[in-house]
């Protein structure tokens, strides 16, 4: 089973009760809570395990569909305002990614870490064009934050 990374940076955050309301590079930041996770252990999310083969050919870990490293979101109002994050694998017998982030690249590696997972939550059409919706689940107990991402 082949992991295919995501090709091009998620390119906006929005809601998508909101993404009807505001133009394509329109930024919406609206806070959602929820006292336990959005996302259970049977959700489709990433980092997601994979094992296959037999024997001495078996292989097993987590692949993600996110890809690795450092990524910088951008206010496409704003392109010069950004804030970046750090998503790193937490290691092949956990499914987790490791979320850092910080206003500036270079405080990224000293800032605190959260687990994350990424949560594909749909297909919407915006100007015409085909836009997938992603969670990101910041935390996996009683605090966790989320980003609705587009791509």
């Amino acid at each position: 089973m082949p992991i295919m990374p995501l090709t091009a940076p998620f390119v906006s955050l929005a809601l998508l009760g909101s993404a009807a309301a505001v133009g394509t590079d329109e930024r919406v930041a609206d806070v959602i809570h929820a006292d336990l996770p959005l996302f259970g252990e049977n959700d489709a999310k990433h980092p997601a395990p994979f094992s296959e083969g037999e024997g001495e050919n078996y292989s097993c870990g987590y692949g993600s569909r996110v890809r690795w490293g450092d990524w910088k979101f951008t206010d496409p109002q704003d392109p010069e305002a950004g804030h970046w994050y750090r998503f790193t694998n937490y290691g092949v017998f956990h499914c987790y990614a490791i979320t850092r982030d910080a206003s500036d690249r270079d405080q990224l590696k000293d800032s605190r870490f959260e687990y994350s997972f990424f949560v594909p939550v749909g297909r919407t059409r915006v100007g015409g064009r085909p836009i997938e919706l992603w969670a990101m689940q910041i935390g996996s107990r009683p605090g966790s934050s989320y980003h609705l991402l587009a791509r």
